[in-house]
């Protein structure tokens, strides 16, 4: 950019200003060195002139004026160089225009579609009616068109859930360490220490099976655990019915027939399954108690 159309700083303006003072003292300077030279006085409270012909000229006014000449001419060089300085610094970026975005305009809602005018259609006009002819009988109305018969299928048959095999639990565990059947009907009696435990089935011809009458009624005992002084800490005893039982009432009785050294009263668990239903019951028992007593029916 030329220096014609650059613009100052505004910190240019205060040096300029301490310039022109400079120039102007050392020209004030100047002026009273010329008077005092010229014979102006003014201390005494008077002025005085002497004539440049009457009095010799002053060597020392003159060198004093010649050395302010030449103090002048420094400062006014000076003061150009730093006239051109200031010509030569570049002008301050200015800040840029922040344009503030307009939002766009909203957009015309869209024409309302019109909608449909439904036209009712109008029922055909019946034929005028005919004059009935003598000894003419008149053709009657076409009757309307049977409805189409539709079969129907007959039912189709549902699938029938097929059964799910048994997920062996503690009771048919214990029954297969010990060489026990699984059976349609079965009674299983379990617990957990060395004592004589006893299951009794009374079947509902009166029957009995147990440890003294291992078969009755299609059943069977087949195992008796801790008979004698038998040792076996998870013991059970197991009657079933590997063809089914005769329907009716059956009671089961469980007895305490020894302590064989484990801690009393003793618990026991006994399941009974029918089908694929079963019942677990919960029970304690000590020696000399009665009978626990439980009932199941077949169908």
């Amino acid at each position: 950019m030329s220096r014609e159309g650059a613009p100052r700083r505004h910190g240019g303006g205060w040096i300029g200003l301490g310039l022109w003072l400079v120039l102007l003292a050392a020209l004030g300077g100047v002026g009273w060195a010329g008077l005092s030279a010229c014979g102006l006085g003014v201390l005494g409270g008077f002025l005085s002139f002497c004539p440049a012909a009457a009095d010799p000229p002053d060597d020392s006014a003159t060198r004093l004026l010649t050395e302010e000449t030449a103090r002048t001419r420094l400062l006014e060089t000076d003061l150009n160089r730093l006239r051109l300085a200031l010509l030569d610094q570049e002008p301050c970026p200015e800040p840029p225009v922040q344009v503030a975005e307009l939002p766009p305009p909203p957009e015309p809602p869209p024409d309302p579609v019109p909608e449909p005018i439904e036209v009712a259609e109008a029922p055909p006009e019946p034929p005028p009616p005919t004059a009935p002819v003598p000894g003419h009988r008149p053709t009657p109305p076409p009757l309307p068109d049977p409805p189409p018969q539709v079969a129907e299928l007959p039912p189709q048959p549902q699938p029938q859930p097929q059964p799910q095999p048994r997920v062996p639990d503690e009771f048919d565990q214990r029954v297969a360490r010990d060489g026990g059947q699984q059976g349609e009907v079965q009674v299983t009696l379990l617990w957990d220490n060395t004592n004589d435990l006893d299951v009794h089935v009374f079947c509902p011809t009166g029957q009995q099976i147990w440890y003294g009458g291992m078969y009755g009624c299609g059943g069977s005992l087949d195992i008796d655990a801790n008979a004698g002084w038998g040792n076996n800490p998870s013991p059970v005893e197991n009657v079933t019915w590997p063809g089914g039982a005769p329907p009716g009432m059956y009671r089961v009785e469980i007895n305490h027939f020894a302590n064989h050294g484990g801690r009393d009263p003793t618990a026991y668990r006994v399941r009974i399954r029918v089908g694929n239903n079963e019942q677990i019951y919960n029970g304690i028992i000590a020696p000399g108690q009665p009978r626990r007593v439980l009932t199941f029916q077949v169908p």
